[in-house]
């Protein structure tokens, strides 16, 4: 049985590709496997991915959408039965085509809490500026005759609290649901908007998937029966405290921050156009750790200039990077950032044990994590 790990270069400081390698390796525990490394560098495009798979049965490191999901690709690949990919989202692809190759698609629910956390980093920049008030102390001389009492203790920026706001959550998945139990921490209001109404039940199978229980309820092992009883309960918690509404709009004019946690499909491509940005409030702030596409970038430009919203912190660009430009560089009240907000240590080697677990879940005969094609 072979298998491909396309491996790119490390994009973080503190993560070696020795360190990554080690957790690969657990896939050679596999019977019968005949794992094959390859360093990448940066991600190889379409036509070097064709070459670097050759007969591979399983192929892990590849980024699912169109130009790798496709008949002519996967009909050089007739051995091809598995991909694993390192990520929450994915592009829109054909699962017709998937389904003719008897081809299982996975990806890996690794960095909900990291990239919730980035989340509220932006906006708590955004509310506060900490960066910005510390270089000002850190470089003014306050020795001088001038200063003054008033000098030290002022505001550059309007400082903005959140306690008791209202946080719109667009896409209540795993991500959604971690940016919504800290919002509740810092004593906001929440209302989410998805595709399907969320139940309690349906809140905890994703929390049991984050945690590696997705057939939790029949183990005997008494450490995942408390883990199962406790995210029960933070499930149950969660359903409560989460007000869930019929349409965006309800979001797009009730809430004072707007968080995007959807994938970029044809149905959700701009889905913050100028008629939704007219419905926010003028204190509104944009939140954006999800997919660029999103959000009608010269209609946010426009509105953030004309001050028909407050702010927005993006993680993500429609273009990536932006070598053509974008209207939001430079933009007023916009902060950016190159969609680091799933690079940490942990979240990075918990991408690679949760492929390779779910590999042999697969190999077991009960596939977890199985995405579906749009």
């Amino acid at each position: 049985m072979k298998i491909v790990v396309l491996q790119e270069d490390s994009s973080e400081a503190n993560v070696s590709a020795e360190e990554l390698r080690a957790h690969w390796e657990k896939l050679e525990e596999i019977p019968g496997a005949e794992v094959e490394y390859i360093n990448a560098g940066s991600y190889p495009a379409p036509p070097e991915i064709d070459k670097l798979l050759g007969d591979a049965e399983a192929a892990f490191g590849i980024w699912i959408g169109p130009s790798v999901i496709n008949r002519e690709f996967l009909s050089h690949h007739p051995k091809l039965h598995y991909i694993g990919m390192l990520g929450h989202g994915y592009e829109m692809y054909e699962q017709a085509v998937c389904d003719e190759h008897d081809l299982t698609l996975t990806n890996t629910i690794y960095g909900s809490s990291t990239i919730a956390e980035y989340g509220f980093a932006l906006l708590m920049n955004i509310c506060h500026h900490v960066d910005l008030h510390n270089d000002y102390i850190q470089r003014t001389d306050w020795s001088a005759p001038n200063m003054s009492e008033d000098e030290f203790c002022h505001t550059l920026t309007p400082q903005v609290e959140l306690f008791g706001k209202t946080i719109g959550i667009v896409g209540l998945g795993n991500i959604g649901l971690h940016m919504a139990e800290i919002a509740r921490g810092f004593g906001m209001k929440v209302i989410a908007w998805s595709r399907h109404k969320k139940s309690a039940e349906d809140i905890y199978r994703m929390l049991a998937r984050e945690n590696g229980l997705e057939a939790a309820n029949g183990e005997e092992d008494p450490a995942k029966k408390e883990l199962a009883a406790e995210l029960h309960a933070r499930s149950e918690a969660l359903y409560r405290e989460i007000r869930q509404v019929e349409t965006l709009d309800e979001i797009y004019e009730a809430a004072d921050v707007v968080s995007l946690h959807v994938p970029h499909t044809k149905e959700t491509e701009h889905l913050v156009d100028a008629t939704a940005l007219k419905k926010m409030k003028k204190s509104a702030i944009l939140i954006n750790t999800a997919r660029g596409k999103l959000i009608d970038e010269a209609a946010l430009a426009d509105a953030l200039k004309s001050g028909e919203i407050y702010a927005a912190g993006l993680d993500v660009l429609a273009e990536e990077p932006p070598k053509h430009g974008s209207p939001l560089i430079g933009c007023p009240h916009c902060t950016i950032t190159g969609h680091i907000a799933w690079l940490t240590h942990e979240s990075r080697l918990r991408a690679v044990d949760m492929a390779v677990a779910q590999y042999k879940s697969y190999l077991a005969g009960h596939p977890v994590s199985v995405i579906r094609g749009y």
